[in-house]
Parts: C-alpha cells; sequence; structure tokens
C-alpha cells in the first residue's frame, strides 16, 4: 500500500529506522537514551512512518483513490454520532475538525 503513494520516503514504522530519519528517546535517569520503537500493535495501526514530503504524499494518496476507494475515504472523513446520537469528529479511522476556519482531517497516531 505504501508503494501507491508513489514516494520513497515512507516505511514501515516497524522497521529500523533509516539513516537520518528521526527516531524516538526517552529520559532515564536524566539521560535522552534511543527508545525501541513499539511494534506490538504497530501493524494493526497501519504503522507509516516518514518525511513530512513522505507523509504529504500518503495523505494525497489516501484522499485521491490510490489507496482505499474514495468512497471508502469518504466514509473515513465523514463524522460520526456516537450509540447515543450525540455527534462526534471521528469518522472511520480518521478526525474531521476545523481549524482557524479551515476543514482538518487528522489521525493522532
Amino acid at each position: 500500500m505504501i508503494r501507491r503513494a508513489g514516494t520513497d520516503e515512507l516505511y514501515a514504522c516497524a522497521a529500523p529506522p533509516e539513516p537520518g530519519r528521526a527516531r524516538p528517546y526517552a529520559l532515564v535517569n536524566d539521560s535522552l537514551v534511543a527508545a525501541p520503537l513499539p511494534v506490538d500493535y504497530g501493524w494493526g495501526a497501519g504503522s507509516v512512518c516518514g518525511s513530512v514530503r513522505g507523509l504529504a504524499a500518503w495523505a494525497t494518496a489516501l484522499a485521491d483513490g490510490r489507496v482505499v476507494s474514495r468512497d471508502s475515504y469518504a466514509q473515513m472523513t465523514t463524522p460520526g454520532r456516537t450509540a447515543s446520537g450525540a455527534a462526534t469528529p471521528y469518522g472511520f479511522g480518521l478526525y474531521v475538525d476545523t481549524v482557524a476556519g479551515h476543514p482538518v482531517v487528522w489521525h493522532g497516531g
């Protein structure tokens, strides 16, 4: 699926970071140490990492039908309702919101 984005600036997060890629660190005893990438849940979550340019290419490919169908993307970006009927900004996998008067679609992962 990553190939569908048409960029070489994405990789599966479960793989070790490539040279020059950002990686997580943790503060342990007042020292920064390289933190392991959590892979126990990664694959189910998609586990896509990369540069800003690569992630922008992924978002574009997702929206224009190269990763999932346009109908699926529409469902992903349609705000839902809870069981009680209350509105929620979460669609099927993505949040839909407004920031400074502009629509935004985001994911906290």
